[in-house]
């Protein structure tokens, strides 16, 4: 899969934001292949995630409430 040069990039520091978690959280997702990163360089902090990678992390991760096996 190919990024998509129109959309919006994030950096770790405005997910760790975004999300009320530290920046060495998203960096382990990252690490992991949980959340999709992309490198632009070698430098640390050059890694930018795209809003729609964060979406799809977000959807993959989102709460349901148990399904109600009783019956009235």
């Amino acid at each position: 899969m190919t990024a998509a040069v129109d959309e919006t990039y994030y950096t770790t520091e405005e997910i760790a934001e975004r999300l009320k978690v530290s920046k060495r959280t998203v960096q382990r997702w990252i690490a992991v292949g949980t959340l999709r990163g992309y490198r632009l360089s070698a430098q640390a902090g050059s890694v930018r995630v795209a809003e729609s990678d964060l979406r799809k992390f977000l959807e993959e991760r989102q709460s349901r409430p148990p399904h109600d096996t009783t019956e009235d």
